[in-house]
């Protein structure tokens, strides 16, 4: 008992070296991203999200800002969400009324030159005049950019390779938090992502998300897709490799985005932390399969020291 009591104070006490913090939404994407449990980002930072189309880059970056809507340490920040791609998500549905309520949407046509002025300390002149109001209004702010590709110009990716070093450190100066979602795509090979080298190279969290499959169930006798599995792959700085990235299965639900003990239970049996014989299921070291599905799902809701130890022993050592 006195090793799980330990597995926790270790992962609740990176917390208190946290100013504030952002949970991700999940647990497991919390652990990989800072080793604690309840904080995902910190507050003066910059995340770049990228991957394909539909495998979870817009959930990701909305679920920041979701979650910046029930945590207090945020009530006076300032909430972007810059759709410069059109996509209009359905916030309300997937979150609820209040993130719509505090959001600030810009729109029109904006170059890298003017979004970067906008978010770095000089004054955006070349941001339209309701964003310029909104920025006096919240110096401080979580601005998800969703998405980078969707910035106008010419050469936007020299422009991004000019001005990123300089808006991230007056980014993490304000203590504000940028979120930067890019569009990866398949040239020959290789998976390459626009937007420069910069941004990748100055970023404190980078999160690469793939598709994996769909999530279906079977409704009123027919196979119906609620969903997809997708595969979060976490890196973070000083060593940014690929090959030490930490992988996350996340599934996100069509009709609420990501669900906590599915992703639990999804990274714990991709490790092998939980067993299945005969479509029973165990944690590895019990060896008493009287779990099915459903009640695995209970459990892992409600035994925060268990699930605590399980996963600061499995991805925390990673950290």
């Amino acid at each position: 008992m006195i090793s799980l009591e330990r597995a926790l104070l270790k992962s609740n006490s990176t917390q208190q070296r946290y100013r504030r913090g952002l949970s991700s939404g999940l647990t497991t994407l919390n652990i990989a991203l800072s080793n604690d449990k309840e904080v995902g980002i910190r507050s003066g930072s910059v995340v770049w999200i990228s991957g394909q189309s539909d495998s979870g880059r817009t959930v990701a970056g909305l679920t920041f800002l979701a979650e910046a809507v029930i945590n207090p340490e945020f009530n006076n920040y300032g909430l972007y969400y810059h759709d410069t791609e059109n996509k209009r998500p359905q916030i309300q549905r997937l979150f609820g009324g209040n993130l719509p309520a505090r959001l600030f949407r810009p729109g029109g046509d904006w170059t890298a030159a003017a979004f970067w002025q906008y978010v770095a300390p000089k004054t955006g002149l070349q941001a339209p005049a309701d964003a310029i109001e909104e920025g006096v209004r919240h110096s401080t702010n979580v601005y998800v950019l969703d998405t980078l590709d969707g910035l106008q110009g010419v050469e936007t990716w020299k422009q991004n390779n000019d001005y990123a070093k300089e808006a991230f450190d007056a980014i993490r100066k304000k203590d504000s938090i940028l979120i930067i979602l890019s569009q990866q795509k398949a040239v020959g090979d290789k998976k390459v992502a626009a937007g420069g080298a910069a941004i990748p190279f100055y970023a404190d969290y980078i999160i690469h998300t793939e598709y994996v499959n769909e999530i279906q169930r079977n409704i009123s006798g027919r196979n119906r897709k609620i969903g997809i599995n997708s595969l979060f792959s976490i890196l973070r700085t000083p060593d940014k490799s690929i090959n030490n990235a930490i992988k996350i299965p996340v599934p996100i639900f069509s009709d609420h985005g990501y669900d906590n003990p599915e992703a639990l239970f999804s990274y714990l049996l991709h490790t092998s932390r939980i067993v299945q014989k005969a479509g029973r299921y165990s944690f590895e070291d019990m060896n008493e399969y009287n779990h099915s599905l459903e009640s695995m799902l209970e459990y892992l809701c409600g035994s925060e020291v268990m699930v605590g130890y399980y996963l600061m022993n499995t991805i925390g050592k990673r950290r």
